[in-house]
């Protein structure tokens, strides 16, 4: 093994330093002066009171993110990372073996009541299809209802259709 693979090998990933949320995950929590203070026209304040403003938000937001980040990132940082890798460890090792049994029982459940409901409701809906299936919706002019009605109710169409004998137990 060459001393460059070695290199590579042992190199830890290192965060980005400049574009710290590379995936916009807090693009919600924007609190740039404008993203947080704006004045609508025809109301603004004066122009002095308006920049200490600024310098005032942004110096206090800085000073503030800052002391916190030193006293409170390592160790959040830690429990998450904690939090995380025991997330991962329970779905590895609990949900996916726990979700790979169900699915294994649940298919035989699923072939038992597939099978149920094919004895009970297929039968049934046969019937109600054969019942049903020589139906006939009219739509159009009033000429075509009268002479629906004039030949009895029955169309001469319908009238000529050969017996389905075949399909009757």
């Amino acid at each position: 093994m060459s001393s460059t693979q070695e290199l590579d090998e042992n190199r830890v990933d290192m965060p980005d330093m400049v574009n710290r949320d590379p995936n916009n995950m807090n693009f919600h929590a924007r609190t740039l002066f404008e993203d947080v203070i704006g004045e609508p026209d025809g109301a603004h304040s004066a122009d002095c009171v308006w920049k200490n403003s600024y310098g005032c938000f942004t110096g206090g937001k800085n000073c503030c993110y800052t002391v916190l980040t030193y006293v409170c990132a390592l160790p959040l940082a830690l429990c998450w990372g904690c939090t995380f890798a025991c997330v991962t460890f329970a779905h590895i090792w609990q949900v996916g073996p726990c979700y790979r049994v169900v699915q294994i029982n649940m298919s035989c459940a699923q072939k038992f009541f597939g099978t149920c409901v094919h004895c009970v409701c297929d039968p049934c809906y046969e019937s109600m299809s054969l019942l049903l299936s020589n139906i006939r919706v009219l739509s159009g002019n009033s000429t075509e209802l009268n002479q629906y009605q004039a030949g009895g109710g029955v169309s001469k169409e319908l009238a000529n259709l050969p017996e389905k004998s075949d399909h009757i137990a």
